[in-house]
């Protein structure tokens, strides 16, 4: 029997141009690829791979509910450096 899973991604343009991409319900499960869609893919295989290891562990997979809102912010800093 098969279960469906869904999970937030966020996806990054790192300096270097290659894409970052990263699922924040599962810590350590990253992926980085030249183009956007290979970060999909690999992104896709991470958390595929990532969910079976948990499942073969008897471990909860946290996923994150469909339709929620995701919300994307920069955040400026400033400090002191005496």
């Amino acid at each position: 029997m098969s279960q469906s899973y869904n999970f937030k991604v966020v996806y990054e343009k790192s300096h270097d141009g290659k894409y970052r991409a990263w699922v924040p319900a599962l810590p350590a499960c990253q992926a980085k690829g030249d183009t956007m869609p290979i970060t999909e893919s690999l992104i896709e295989e991470a958390i595929h791979c990532y969910c079976q290891n948990m499942l073969e562990n008897g471990a909860a997979i946290p996923q994150t509910p469909p339709g929620l809102p995701s919300i994307v912010n920069e955040i400026e800093i400033s400090l002191d450096t005496n």
